[in-house]
């Protein structure tokens, strides 16, 4: 998983210039048939069907502590039960709102493998299975 533009140019500034980075104190996972992309305006997340954004308090019980310029999610990440097909869900983002397409995008990636997700799945990401790498 790689960071968003908006949050690699605010850790560089932070870094190199001393301009403080705002940590966001709330987090929103969310799922996609197509990838965000650097700027999050890819994408393509499931409507209907009691689709949402996981909403993650951005702290240390929800975060495993950084090792190695790594960092994983230290809880299941668990969406509703879809109540209608989502269609293959092969990518993934964290943003800083419940809105789609919305919000300061931090994050995004490609799930090692997509899953198709029908009517009374549930979809997670179990813990240690978002990997954010800072390289």
């Amino acid at each position: 998983m790689s960071f968003g533009d908006s949050v690699e140019n605010s850790i560089l500034d932070e870094v190199f210039g001393g301009t403080a980075y705002g940590a966001i104190g709330t987090l929103y996972v969310a799922v996609s048939t197509a990838s965000f992309g650097e700027a999050g305006t890819g994408g393509s997340e499931p409507s209907g069907g009691e689709y949402a954004r996981v909403v993650v308090v951005n702290n240390g019980t929800n975060w495993s502590a950084a090792v190695s310029g790594t960092k994983q999610n230290a809880v299941a990440f668990t969406f509703a039960t879809a109540t209608s097909n989502w269609g293959t869900i092969a990518h993934m983002g964290i943003f800083g709102t419940a809105l789609p397409t919305t919000g300061t995008f931090v994050a995004y990636g490609t799930l090692d493998t997509a899953k198709v997700v029908t009517t009374n799945d549930v979809f997670r990401f179990s813990v240690g299975s978002l990997t954010i790498t800072l390289t």
